[in-house]
């Protein structure tokens, strides 16, 4: 038994069958430690979510965005938001109005609170990116941001990538911050 789990957690190259990859499982652990630590240090101040954050972090960029755009930007599921978004219009994090144009689409935008709230968790969240971005040089960076783009297009470019495929928003998101970068 303790032989089976030690080959499990020591897959390589050279021992990973067919059909098993080790960039994806990398990945699924990178991104799994850096959600952990994130939701650790937004929950300490209270019953906020990863998601909740990265709402707040969208609606400190713009003044204004549609439940469709926090889709986008927050890259999780349109319901998960929606129960996010209610859940602080509640706490008085944010506040929706109807879209001018169209009647069915909510604004949202933060109230004061909601403002401070991002200000209070910005600098804890700033020393956690601080260190993830300082593990690597400036052209580290770059090649691992190309590297993703990279391995995220191969994906969408094979077979069946309907619920793999990225919405067009989120790739120049991506763009603009590697442009950002250099």
């Amino acid at each position: 038994m303790a032989e089976r789990r030690d080959l499990m957690e020591h897959v390589t190259f050279d021992n990973a069958p067919r059909g098993v990859s080790l960039v994806t499982i990398t990945a699924s652990r990178l991104s799994r430690v850096i959600k952990s630590q994130v939701t650790h240090v937004v929950s300490r101040d209270g019953d906020l979510s990863l998601v909740a954050w990265r709402i707040l972090v969208g609606l400190s960029l713009v003044p204004a965005a549609s439940q469709r755009e926090l889709v986008a930007f927050t890259a999780t599921e349109q319901a998960q938001v929606s129960r996010v978004l209610k859940q602080m219009e509640e706490q008085g994090l944010l506040v929706s109005k109807s879209d001018e144009t169209d009647l069915r689409v909510r604004i949202f935008s933060l109230t004061h609170a909601g403002q401070q709230k991002f200000q209070t968790l910005q600098p804890a969240i700033g020393a956690l990116t601080d260190a993830i971005d300082g593990a690597l040089s400036p052209e580290e960076r770059l090649q691992f941001l190309s590297m993703c783009e990279r391995i995220t297009r191969a994906v969408q470019n094979t077979g069946d990538n309907r619920s793999t495929q990225l919405p067009p928003e989120q790739g120049r998101h991506q763009r603009v911050h590697m442009e950002e970068l250099k």
